[in-house]
């Protein structure tokens, strides 16, 4: 009978065609071993790629609840230490959450009120700086090397104007956009004064209950992983808070002394730059230099790009080393990968909060790294040895057999090694053979 793979006559042993080829039969070809892995590691990648997509995707969508519950648990990372503090001198816990959320409240709208009215007094003076300025760049453009007239400025500068403009539909648009914007920015900040207040108060509530939701056996790993990001997420912020106070300090006294305006907004700008490393304050630093240029000149813009380079090297050699310190240990690419990553994504709100969510990232996989193996199940030798206590010479020893004899002499009752007891298999002799196995015996 004719195989399905092949054709008789002339055409024997030559592979007949088929349009679905029947799978290789065992010992046959294979896929190569690099394909496979390099098959097995792509889909797998791609599983991954997407329930991260999704995971984002929902984040986003939900927002309003996300924004919140990070900028509570930032807030809270500041706010606990001294509400425990309070505490731990018999503080009743509302009372001392209540305390220090005023306080709080307190200095960031003492804070707002004096920025806002450095703010109100210069600017004025910035505001008729930077006319002057415009009007000599506008100068310089009609009888400088361009040679650009008067009038096509004024044209280029009027089609500016219309198009940032817009049309009625545009604005209208617009209008709505900035409404839905400014709900949520007080709904958002709303929730986030609620859940702040509810994690300083009770904070020390949430983690036994959360691990008394999940089965028994994860109870300490989640404690113990728990305990590292919440210290990742600490160490961060503090460290980050430091720097940014610090470089804000050095910028303010160092425009105030060039004589730059606006120096206390720039000094708390760039104190806010600092949380978003490497290019927050440098972001700040340009700020700053523009404003010195437009005001003060070219020779002070000079100094204070001088000044910005100044601080940026004390924070990334001393400041960052010592008060980041274990906390966060990322790479500057991967920084800089990661703010590229937020930004695309979220805006600048997702530069704010990429970072720390990297390092937590990395502190849960050094956690699961650095756990040691679980033991591999027992074998079948490790089965039964009931009364063995590790030298094999105990009863019911695998290695001896079923006997008690000792395994190096084999002069024990039912010896299966020496072969010297009644009935041994290895033997072709009775009892009490000779204890030659069946491989010393002639063919």
């Amino acid at each position: 009978m004719a195989d399905d793979d092949t054709t008789s006559g002339a055409g024997a042993g030559r592979q007949g065609f088929r349009l679905f080829p029947r799978p290789p039969r065992a010992g046959g070809p294979r896929v190569p071993a690099v394909l496979d892995q390099a098959a097995a590691l792509s889909w797998r990648f791609l599983v991954v790629v997407a329930a991260v997509v999704v995971i984002v995707k929902v984040l986003i969508e939900v927002r309003l609840v996300v924004l919140p519950l990070v900028v509570a648990l930032f807030f809270s990372t500041v706010l606990v230490p001294p509400t425990r503090w309070l505490r731990n001198h018999r503080w009743p816990a509302p009372v001392a959450a209540v305390t220090v959320m005023l306080l709080t409240l307190l200095v960031i709208g003492g804070g707002i009120a004096l920025v806002g009215s450095a703010v109100v007094d210069e600017l004025g003076h910035v505001g008729d700086v930077v006319s002057q300025g415009v009007d000599d760049f506008k100068e310089w453009l009609a009888d400088g090397p361009l040679g650009i007239s008067s009038q096509d400025l004024d044209r280029w500068t009027d089609r500016l104007g219309e198009q940032l403009s817009g049309g009625s539909t545009d604005l209208v648009d617009r209008a709505v956009r900035a409404g839905t914007l400014v709900f949520e920015l007080l709904a958002g900040l709303i929730l986030a004064f609620v859940i702040t207040f509810f994690i300083v108060k009770d904070g020390a509530r949430f983690g036994p209950w959360l691990t008394g939701v999940l089965p028994e056996r994860y109870s300490d790993e989640l404690s113990e992983l728990g305990r590292r990001t919440w210290g990742t997420l600490v160490g961060y912020l503090r460290g980050i808070a430091i720097t940014g106070v610090v470089d804000g300090l050095f910028i303010g006294i160092g425009l105030l002394v060039l004589g730059v305006p606006l120096a206390l907004p720039l000094g708390v700008l760039t104190f806010f730059g600092a949380f978003i490393p490497l290019v927050g304050a440098a972001s700040a630093g340009v700020v700053a230099t523009v404003v010195a240029l437009v005001t003060s000149g070219f020779t002070t813009a000079l100094a204070v790009v001088a000044l910005t380079v100044a601080v940026q090297q004390i924070e990334g050699h001393l400041l960052a080393p010592f008060v980041l310190g274990r906390a966060v240990r990322l790479h500057p690419v991967t920084i800089l990968l990661a703010l590229t990553a937020g930004a695309a994504v979220a805006g600048i709100v997702g530069a704010f909060l990429v970072v720390p969510f990297t390092a937590v990232a990395k502190t849960v996989i050094d956690f699961y790294r650095g756990r040691p193996q679980p033991e591999p199940p027992p074998g079948p030798l490790d089965q039964g040895n009931d009364g063995d206590d590790g030298n094999g010479d105990g009863p019911g020893d695998p290695e001896t057999g079923d006997g008690a004899g000792d395994p190096e002499t084999g002069d024990g009752p039912d010896d299966h090694r020496a072969g010297e007891g009644p009935g041994d298999p290895e033997t072709s002799d009775g009892p009490g053979g000779p204890g030659r196995s069946s491989a010393d015996l002639p063919t």
